[in-house]
């Protein structure tokens, strides 16, 4: 735990060296005559005796056409106190499987999601959710392709299906 909330840590910005509020407020009332804004905010999504899910959410309006929003996830595995890489769970074939998962019904965003190839990935209590990183243009498309456990076992390797495996007994779902 403690190499996981050192790493956890290491990257929020605090005291005098975090001018990034500053440096956003100068640019806003340079641009507009307006005070910017910005905010950072660390949340667990997913807490079990050897997993942790956080999710990362920074928010800013330093002058521009538009805000920023950037929202990032991490996994980590509890008992190593290393960070996971969940794409390493799969095999090469699986992209199907999210874009059959993606819920838009609206051809844009669909034509937005069959050509995206950022993809934020993180585990949920009930499968693994993919979340697209679209460009500003396309961000009211952004949402989750939440694939369930079961549809997602015949596109996992090894690793992947033992990992998965030890994720739903700490969440009390398999025995």
């Amino acid at each position: 735990m403690g190499r996981v909330n050192a790493a956890l840590a290491a990257d929020v910005q605090t005291g005098p060296d975090n001018a990034m509020y500053l440096t956003c407020s100068m640019s806003a009332l340079a641009q507009n005559g307006n005070d910017g804004e910005a905010s950072f905010t660390r949340r667990p999504l997913v807490l079990t005796h050897n997993w942790l899910v956080v999710e990362d959410n920074e928010e800013n309006y330093c002058g521009g056409a538009h805000p920023n929003t950037e929202v990032s996830y991490a996994t980590w595995d509890l008992k190593t106190g290393l960070r996971v890489n969940l794409y390493d769970w799969f095999t090469p074939t699986f992209r199907k499987l999210i874009d059959a998962a993606f819920p838009a019904s609206d051809a844009d965003c669909r034509d937005a999601e069959r050509v995206e190839d950022d993809w934020m990935v993180r585990l949920t209590t009930t499968g693994v959710a993919f979340t697209p990183v679209f460009s500003h243009v396309d961000m009211a498309c952004t949402d989750d392709a939440a694939i369930p456990f079961a549809r997602l076992a015949p596109y996992l390797n090894a690793s992947g299906k033992a990992s998965t495996a030890a994720f739903r007994r700490d969440m009390g779902a398999e025995k």
